[in-house]
């Protein structure tokens, strides 16, 4: 095994939404859904509600000042959910005999330990960083990360163990109208803990994840999609990976 050029490949919250193995596949991966209260309607919802069919309302629902009597709540299911990043995937192990039912989960018959994983973080980041200057079309001739081309782009990481309940993913948010939630951040604002949770039915395989993501300038930290399901990296793997086990 040549370590110092290693090759794996990441995923990301798309190819885990498609992948072909059913147990595997994961619809609501990354981040999905909007809960928007509103306070009074204005133009822009009544210009939704007519696109789309949805969130109707009339006038018994306002009261004197033009306002909503009860709680409004807009609901956009598919809100965030275009929004792409890599995802690396490993699983995090208290007892060794894990080992047997994580083999029988993913049907695998080799497996290594991570032994340093802040090094093997590094370089993982590093050769991506690499890749995507020698190559930053998708072989359509597509941006691989969807960003003004004139901009700089920075790779950021966040790594953690994920979290296993059936709550929903969608963010919620008050607003006095649509067009204000509109001209707000909070409309394209990201909530990176929805990254880490997963339904119940996921828990064996125990999952410990690293998610890249592309951002923008400093102090913006605007952050940027990407454009393919997955890549293929050649990593140097030196004292980052071993036959025995290690603490994290």
């Amino acid at each position: 095994m040549n370590l110092k050029q290693y090759k794996i490949k990441i995923g990301s919250f798309l190819y885990y939404r498609e992948i072909e193995d059913k147990k595997r596949r994961d619809q609501q991966e990354g981040q999905r859904g909007l809960d928007l209260i509103l306070k009074r309607p204005c133009k822009k919802l009544d210009e939704l509600i007519k696109k789309n069919g949805y969130g109707d309302y009339n006038s018994d629902y306002l009261d004197s000042t033009g306002c909503f009597k009860g709680e409004y709540h807009l609901l956009v299911h598919d809100h965030m959910y275009e929004f792409n990043a890599w995802v690396f995937c490993c699983s995090i192990i208290d007892d060794l005999n894990d080992i047997e039912k994580l083999k029988t989960n993913f049907e695998c018959d080799s497996f290594y330990f991570i032994s340093d994983i802040d090094k093997f973080i590094n370089s993982i980041q590093r050769s991506l960083g690499k890749d995507l200057i020698s190559t930053p079309k998708t072989l359509s001739g597509e941006l691989r990360v969807k960003h003004p081309e004139k901009e700089s782009v920075f790779l950021d990481g966040w790594k953690d163990i994920v979290s296993y309940k059936n709550d929903s993913k969608s963010m919620t948010f008050t607003y006095d109208t649509l067009e204000d939630f509109l001209n707000n951040k909070d409309s394209r604002s990201i909530n990176q803990k929805l990254w880490f949770q997963k339904p119940v039915k996921f828990r064996d395989e125990m999952e410990f994840r690293y998610i890249l993501y592309p951002s923008g300038p400093r102090p913006e930290n605007k952050r940027y999609s990407i454009n393919e399901k997955y890549c293929f990296l050649d990593v140097d793997l030196t004292g980052c990976i071993s036959e025995n086990p290690a603490e994290i």
